[in-house]
């Protein structure tokens, strides 16, 4: 028997990037996903595409604002609505109807909604009494991030922790002590996130004044560098990194090792028949990858494909829940590799932190209905490397596997190699799977990557639809032919 969890068939697609600003609320289940086109605000025409996992939908209708905009019989599952002009905050919405006119699952944006953006700033400082100081700072995060902690230092010494519930609508005002004045003495207020990152503003006690403000975001860097052998570069610090924005060279404003930024990591598994003869192997090696791969504050979620689609578990961080999903799978039907991936990466929709997408396969894509480059663009945008783990026909001595037929080849050849455009693009990489042994080096090598991955930030007056993506350049005394690999999500949090 196959998992007990809803199946899901007949993927519709036609996918662009989560927009920033976009707000979606909790799911009506996984019939139906809107998603938005280019970030920036929206007026006049603008198309929306729908991602419809719903079998056999009898028709697809967007509305805006309560009223029926325009409806679909047939894929692709899109529509040109008219927003109004100038942008105000709108609310667009698609639902999936049956013959009979019900609604079997819906799902809605908001958007032009005003954007907060991910900034600490300390807005006064004044005497308090004869040897303190009086902080007023305001913390401001979008809806996506969790705020942890907000900590104020006078100089380097910690002066006070406190919770997020302990702000007054994003302002937090307390009072610290300031022994033996100097002018040198300064004020530093922290925001520590729910993923580890910390943001943070600095203020002399003396200063005249403050700076003018500029409207700048925070930008996050995935980055792995490694040797002429493909072996992780461990031990660098901020120093060796500079990040090239446009024509600047910017200096990362803080770096982070893997363990201290949340992982949320996707694992998507080919249950296809022909994987029957491997799937021993395949279910011992994803195991024992999930066991040492998340740590405490790790999650993950669980994809399975064949014919169709099934999300075996959400995110969890309870790695035991996570494989006794793996034994809920058997093998059967054929194979939909593209909608797998596709579908996968919807998952991680605007979850911060580092983010990575294991798929592994051994079939010919012959049940996929959405566009490869579709694929591509999405994972460049959200920021999630893709690591393919393919199959060979040989393995367990099966006749099919990948060749190079069907929806595989992106730009002729037919060849595997083709794949890589997959997962080059996003930071991620290919593995040939000739034999069990490969799979659980491959396994084994994209653990070590996640676990040695560096975290830069830095901070930026560039909008994030600007220009290329930063490009991560490190230089290290000694050290040459380092390869570096950055994952930059162009759908930023700011």
């Amino acid at each position: 028997m196959k998992t007990s969890s809803a199946r899901l068939g007949g993927l519709a697609v036609a996918v662009l990037a989560l927009m920033a600003g976009v707000v979606s609320p909790a799911h009506a289940g996984d019939v139906v996903r809107l998603l938005p086109p280019d970030p920036g605000e929206l007026s006049g025409r603008v198309m929306f595409e729908a991602l419809v996992i719903e079998p056999e939908p009898w028709s697809v209708v967007f509305l805006v604002d309560g009223v029926e905009a325009d409806s679909r019989k047939l894929p692709p599952w899109q529509a040109r609505v008219r927003l109004d002009e100038p942008p105000r905050e709108q609310t667009v919405r698609v639902e999936v109807r049956n013959r009979s006119g019900a609604v079997l699952g819906s799902d809605e944006l908001i958007v032009n909604r005003p954007r907060r953006a991910l900034r600490v700033t300390i807005e006064a400082l004044e005497p308090l009494g004869e040897s303190g100081v009086s902080v007023r700072a305001r913390v401001s995060v979008p809806e996506s991030v969790e705020l942890e902690s907000v900590a104020v230092f006078m100089n380097e010494t910690e002066a006070g922790r406190y919770g997020a519930g302990e702000l007054s609508d994003g302002v937090l005002t307390v009072g610290i002590p300031r022994a033996e004045a100097q002018p040198s003495d300064f004020v530093r207020v922290e925001a520590r996130l729910g993923d580890g990152r910390t943001i943070e503003d600095v203020e002399l006690v003396n200063a005249p004044g403050f700076t003018d403000e500029i409207d700048v975001r925070l930008v996050q860097l995935q980055v792995l560098v490694t040797d002429k052998r493909g072996a992780p570069i461990l031990g660098l610090q901020r120093q060796h990194f500079r990040v090239r924005d446009g024509k600047k060279l910017e200096e990362p404003a803080r770096l982070f090792l893997a363990p201290d930024v949340s992982l949320l990591l996707g694992l998507a598994l080919d249950s296809s028949g022909s994987m029957k003869a491997l799937w021993p192997e395949t279910r011992l090696a994803a195991s024992t990858f999930l066991t040492e791969t998340l740590t405490d504050r790790d999650q993950a979620f669980l994809v399975d494909f064949d014919t169709r689609l099934s999300l075996v578990r959400s995110r969890t961080g309870d790695v035991a829940d996570l494989i006794s999903g793996l034994d809920e799978l058997e093998p059967e039907g054929g194979t939909a590799l593209y909608d797998s991936i596709l579908y996968s990466l919807v998952q991680f929709e605007r979850q911060q932190g580092r983010r990575g997408l294991v798929v592994l396969t051994d079939g010919y894509d012959i049940n996929s209905v959405s566009d490869p480059r579709r694929v591509i663009e999405f994972g460049k945008k959200l920021g999630v490397p893709i690591y393919i783990l393919a199959v060979e026909p040989s393995v367990g001595g099966r006749s099919s596997g990948l060749g190079g037929v069907g929806g595989l080849s992106l730009g002729g050849g037919g060849d595997v190699h083709s794949l890589r455009l997959l997962t080059e693009p996003t930071g991620g990489r290919l593995y040939r799977i000739p034999s069990a042994e490969h799979l659980r080096r491959a396994f084994d090598q994209i653990h070590s990557e996640l676990r040695n991955q560096y975290v830069l930030t830095y901070y930026t007056d560039q909008p994030p639809e600007a220009g290329e993506p930063p490009q991560v350049e490190v230089e290290v005394p000694g050290m040459k032919g380092l390869d570096v690999r950055t994952v930059f999500a162009a759908d930023q949090v700011h």
